[in-house]
């Protein structure tokens, strides 16, 4: 007979807000920072915080020339030097950089030397030896002047899956294509150009990620040979570059007397769905709506939704519980400063819209920002670069996942269902023969400078939170009981992948769980912004 635990926890809640906003500006002159290309992170469940990274493209005005600036943190306070990376003789702008181990990044970007078009480079940089190595860039052989403009990433299965996007002159237009290249980190094992002999349309590649049956999926935008704007587009391609299906995807207007054209696309998979993030271009006097899509692994339409909200979208996240949006709040329509929108996957509400203002008065549409999420610390952070004429410095965000900041203040946003429509595409993929030329780089640390503008850090002691977790261990059937009121509750293995999340505002809840035998932790949110992580046992 199995014996019922019954855990009765009471604590003492320290809210530790936590949350900033710093300023980051470069000590030493002659470094003007361009955009914010993007951030990532290495970090688990249980580890020490995580690092952090902020990768940023620079001008250097006494070189006149392109370089990149690499940003390590846990903390802000952390934040006194930067990496400066270079060239002796062209130019570096990045594109993407992801984390392939602690000290490991991989780097993907642009190289140009001066006359020339300039061309795609990739390679991998050491945090903690500060040392190159296996740092190339592609070329066309029969073709010189060949664009290979740089795009996107993955890492899987030991491989670097490479997006980029090329052009193809048909009728004397220039028609976007897309590329993909496998890369082992030593060999280019296949590269692939699509829709290259059937040059009467453009695909346009933006985002790049895996899909749960293990193929590569591209979103972009797509535009017909009788089309003056630009669609979104799917692409599904299995991992040795053959073309599977491509659609062209279309929302409609609610009385479907128009279709949207569409500009930033974004695409992630969590599984077993692959979501598809869109906002449409309506111009500089006003925002369009931004479009959350759900396909399945054939690429069929699960579910959407779209909201009219103040916010050009700039960057996109998503976990297991939510949607995150991130963008400038559009100052042709009124507004100014940076917005986060923060979206329940699992009921389409917008659960919180922030506005941050302080050193985010922007002037024109030219912000760039990337946020990402850590789930070690249940935190969102976000670096913006800002775009006042004089300003030469970064904005690092901090913000609680329960995006509560003293420093921000409510925007509102609705949602509708407006139909879509979806068309299938011929696609074929026709093999490239790229070669890779050595490129030799180096790095200097830079100081760096940085100042709280704005906080709400601090320690309040709240009131006891009586907790039970029972029966502990547990089999199938779990209840949690608390007096404060439960807002939902995440269940995550030991290395922190979400189970499965309950979405339900009460003191008392039950959980049917039916998991393997071994250790879980409860991610629990209170409505009152306060979380708990608690351990529990299944066994059977």
């Amino acid at each position: 007979m199995k014996h019922v635990i019954f855990l009765l926890l009471i604590f003492m809640v320290t809210n530790a807000y936590s949350q900033s906003m710093t300023r980051i500006s470069i000590e030493q002159g002659g470094i003007r920072i361009d955009e914010m290309v993007n951030m990532s992170i290495y970090s688990t469940l249980g580890s020490t915080q995580g690092l952090r990274l902020g990768a940023i493209n620079c001008t250097n005005e006494d070189r006149s020339r392109g370089e990149i600036l690499l940003i390590n943190y846990s903390n802000p306070t952390d934040i006194k030097s930067g990496l400066i990376l270079s060239n002796n003789t062209g130019n570096l702008s990045l594109k993407k950089v992801i984390h392939i181990t602690t000290d490991e990044l991989f780097l993907l970007g642009t190289y140009s030397e001066a006359g020339s078009i300039g061309s795609m480079f990739f390679g991998f940089y050491n945090i903690k030896t500060h040392t190159f190595h296996n740092v190339n860039w592609l070329k066309l052989d029969k073709d010189p002047n060949f664009i290979l403009n740089p795009i996107d990433v993955i890492y899987s299965n030991r491989s670097y899956y490479i997006l980029a996007e090329t052009y193809v002159n048909y009728k004397s237009a220039l028609n976007n294509k897309i590329v993909l290249i496998k890369y082992d980190g030593v060999n280019v094992q296949w590269s692939k150009l699509y829709n290259d002999n059937n040059p009467i349309h453009s695909e346009s590649p933006s985002s790049i990620t895996l899909s749960p049956n293990g193929n590569l999926i591209v979103g972009g935008s797509f535009k017909s040979e009788t089309d003056v704007f630009y669609r979104m587009m799917l692409a599904q391609i299995d991992l040795e570059g053959q073309a599977l299906n491509l659609k062209s995807i279309e929302l409609k207007s609610a009385d479907k007397s128009y279709s949207h054209r569409y500009g930033w696309i974004y695409v992630k998979s969590k599984s077993p769905n692959i979501h598809l993030f869109s906002q449409s271009v309506v111009g500089r006097d006003g925002e369009g709506p931004v479009l959350v899509t759900m396909f399945d692994t054939s690429l069929a339409l699960r579910t959407w939704r779209n909201y009219t909200a103040p916010i050009r979208v700039e960057s996109a996240n998503i976990d297991g519980n939510f949607f995150l949006f991130g963008g400038q709040v559009p100052v042709e329509s009124g507004g100014e400063g940076f917005a986060l929108m923060k979206v329940n996957s699992a009921n389409a509400i917008v659960e919180q819209f922030k506005n941050f203002k302080k050193g985010l008065k922007n002037s024109s549409i030219a912000t760039s920002s990337a946020s990402l999420y850590d789930r070690s610390s249940d935190k969102i952070w976000t670096m913006i670069k800002p775009n006042g004429g004089n300003e030469n410095d970064l904005i690092l965000l901090e913000n609680q996942s329960v995006i509560d900041h003293e420093c921000s203040e409510d925007l509102s946003s609705s949602v509708a269902k407006d139909p879509i429509d979806i068309t299938d595409i011929d696609m074929v993929a026709t093999p490239l023969e790229l070669t890779m030329t050595k490129l030799d780089c180096n790095s200097n640390e830079v100081k760096l400078l940085n100042k709280e503008i704005c906080t709400s850090s601090g320690t309040e002691i709240n009131s006891k939170i009586n907790l039970s977790i029972f029966p502990n261990p547990f089999s199938d059937h779990l209840t949690v009981e608390s007096d404060q009121m439960i807002e939902h509750i995440e269940i995550l293995s030991v290395d922190g992948r979400p189970h499965k999340s309950l979405f339900q505002k009460e003191n008392k809840i039950n959980l049917d769980l039916h998991l393997s035998q071994g250790i879980y932790f409860l991610k629990i949110y209170f409505i009152n912004g306060n979380s708990l992580l608690e351990k529990v046992l299944c066994y059977y």
